[in-house]
């Protein structure tokens, strides 16, 4: 009987610091180039611990990172992780060359501003508003006088790159809102922004949000036996994420064209399907520096992130990089990009641009090689290398994507989940096939297994036997002990800092249960919410939709949509329908036979749906026009259920099973 477990968190082990050591002797560890540079051309460091908002709640405490200062790795920290980690550490606002400058590491994104005319052109925002807004006052206090800035402290133009909130979610902090509708000030964004934005921080937000607060280590603590980092920053800011609609869009008509933004030069490309559904790169003619927004960065990015999104094409990825080269490689003498820091002259900006693009390709293509000889998704990442001239480069290193789970995602891009085998085609779930495994060998002796692969140093094989052993029985709190020791020896060994924060937070939740708090981190703010079309809302109603509770009872509406005077959108008039359990719509279409008809503005009819109370709500507010069948707007009302965030992940969640085949 295995008696000496407990759920204190553990020293790394032998086989952990020789696998780390490994990596130490691996890795061109002398070659200071990069720490030279994220140092270089510094104005000033940031003057605060500790950013704050307005409910005197902490947006970013960079005070919890000061122990990365200690020049020698821990054994519990992979010791090319721990470099990035202080390479990342670094808050202060930055020269990349004249009239552009950089205030770095206070968020999880860089914010660049540029000089205009008559005032800073912003690229990206950041997460919250509380970040941009202490990075433009940061930026304004250390450089108006030294460029004798005058009247040109405003935003004069901001420019997103790609549709992740951590770069639009601190606009509202830049720029008014009704200065941008009256294009008082520009606004650019890329093609399809606004509704990726919109659509994947809410159509699958709850399970996305969730799985980043495993990836982002939210969860666990700041410290060498916890988070360090997530390898492309520190950490998201937990402050006020807004949205506002752009009024410019570049789409493939409109770029690789000059134009003049504020005065400045910017031929911008662009980058669908790359590290976002919706991205472009730039470049500035006039400062030879080109913005290469998040797909070129000082490490490997992720194809497949571990939040959970769209798969993304790593041979699209690598053509819009040479195609960066071809237009601009010659003459470039700066880049920079969302994160991390620039390049400085043209031929480091070429090197990085090199080694990425190839980097991404053979990825693509060797995964496809290999799974055209047969192998299927977990033989090819299990035995994928890539060569020294790509491997060796700090650049493509995984601090925050990883070569394995990329592989697999390459391989799902052009296969699917499905490895071909049909025995694998229709598996039981985790839960069922976990207690068939415990039936036909027994809690003891795969615990004993488990145990024994701990001991040899196998902490892959420690954690899938642990974790068959907690989906068969999750009070087996000695499998769970266990499971969470084998995480922890993986995550102290990963070189992604991604990669780490999912392992430990498992092995947290192994040993103190699924958290259960009413501060549950989401992109799901108002702002997002108010930007949604009406169209775009009501497809996020469809998947909250519980078929359970309308059987296949059927329900039709006249739904007159009149727009808030602030959101210039027209009145609009829809029929929706639940037909099957499936909600539809129609727009500008009307059923004189439906159940009822609403009338009911843009907001009021966002807030009756998100409401708990919403039926009681709809019959006590004069401000809204029903008529017809009550009852039936009751029960429709009430079929739509609210996401639970705090899901199990590393143990089963219990629950009736879902309703149809």
């Amino acid at each position: 009987m295995i008696n000496n477990l407990n759920k204190s968190q553990k020293d790394a082990t032998k086989f952990t610091i020789e696998a780390n050591k490994k990596i130490l002797d691996y890795l061109p560890f002398e070659n200071i180039n990069d720490i030279e540079d994220a140092n270089a051309n510094k104005e000033i460091d940031f003057p605060a611990d500790i950013i704050y908002g307005k409910e005197n709640n902490v947006v970013m405490n960079f005070k919890q990172f000061n122990f990365l200062n200690s020049e020698k790795s821990p054994e519990t920290v992979n010791p090319s992780l721990w470099r990035q980690s202080q390479l990342v550490n670094k808050q202060a606002l930055y020269k990349v060359t004249e009239g552009i400058y950089q205030v770095r590491n206070i968020d999880l994104s860089n914010i660049t501003f540029i000089l205009g005319n008559t005032g800073w052109i912003v690229i990206d925002t950041m997460t919250s508003t509380e970040t941009a807004n202490a990075a433009l006052n940061l930026v304004n206090e250390t450089l108006s006088e030294k460029l004798q800035l005058k009247d040109k402290t405003r935003v004069s133009a901001v420019i997103i790159t790609h549709s992740h909130v951590d770069h639009f979610g601190g606009i509202k902090a830049l720029v008014n809102e009704k200065d941008v509708i009256d294009k008082k000030v520009e606004y650019i964004a890329p093609a399809g922004f606004s509704e990726e934005a919109l659509s994947e921080n809410i159509l699958a937000g709850n399970v996305m949000s969730r799985r980043a607060s495993y990836m982002y280590g939210n969860l666990i603590d700041i410290n060498a036996k916890g988070g360090v980092g997530c390898g492309l920053g520190l950490a998201t800011s937990q402050g006020t994420i807004s949205f506002m609609e752009p009024n410019k869009l570049i789409d493939e008509n409109s770029a690789k064209v000059t134009q003049t933004v504020d005065g400045v030069k910017v031929v911008y490309l662009m980058a669908e399907e790359t590290e976002a559904p919706a991205e472009m790169l730039f470049y500035f003619p006039d400062h030879k520096a080109i913005c290469l927004s998040e797909d070129i960065n000082h490490t490997l990015h992720n194809t497949l992130t571990m939040r959970g999104a769209k798969v993304r094409n790593p041979a699209k990825w690598s053509k819009v990089i040479d195609e960066v080269i071809q237009l601009w490689g010659n003459e470039a003498q700066y880049s920079f990009g969302s994160h991390h820091w620039p390049q400085f002259g043209n031929a480091s900006v070429v090197k990085q641009l090199n080694t990425q693009r190839n980097l991404y390709k053979y990825i693509n293509d060797q995964t496809l090689r290999l799974a055209n000889q047969g192998l299927t998704m977990h033989e090819i990442a299990e035995n994928f290398v890539l060569p020294d001239s790509l491997a060796k480069e700090f650049t493509n290193r995984g601090y925050y994507g990883n070569l394995k789970h990329n592989v697999r995602a390459t391989y799902q891009l052009y296969q699917g989940w499905w490895d071909g085998n049909p025995s694998n085609y229709d598996p039981h779930t985790p839960t069922e096939e976990a207690k068939k495994y415990v039936e036909m060998i027994g809690e003891e002796k795969i615990l004993e297994s488990a145990h024994k692969a701990f001991e040899n140093g196998d902490y892959r094989w420690a954690a899938t036997l642990t974790n068959k052993l907690v989906f068969a029985n999750p009070k087996n709190q000695n499998a769970r002990y266990l499971g969470a020791d084998a995480l922890e020896q993986l995550g102290y060994q990963a070189e992604s800092g991604a990669v780490r924060n999912y392992y430990l937070t498992g092995a947290k939740e192994l040993r103190d249960g699924t958290p259960n708090s009413a501060n549950a981190p989401t992109t799901t703010s108002s702002d997002i919410i108010n930007g949604m079309s009406t169209e775009m809302f009501l497809d996020y109603m469809a998947v909250h939709l519980n078929p359970a509770k309308t059987g296949e009872e059927e329900f039709k509406f006249n739904l007159n949509i009149s727009n808030n005077a602030q959101i210039k959108r027209e009145n609009s008039n829809y029929l929706i329908a639940v037909q099957s359990g499936v909600l539809l719509y129609w727009k500008d279409k009307k059923d004189p036979n439906a159940n009822g008809t609403i009338e009911i503005t843009n907001s009021q009819f966002k807030e009756l749906f998100l409401n708990k109370d919403s039926a009681k709500k709809i019959q006590k507010n004069v401000d809204i026009k029903y008529e017809g069948d009550k009852q039936k707007l009751i029960t429709f009302l009430g079929a739509f259920e609210k996401s639970e965030f705090w899901f199990p992940i590393v143990e089963p969640k219990t629950e009736k099973k879902p309703r149809g085949n």
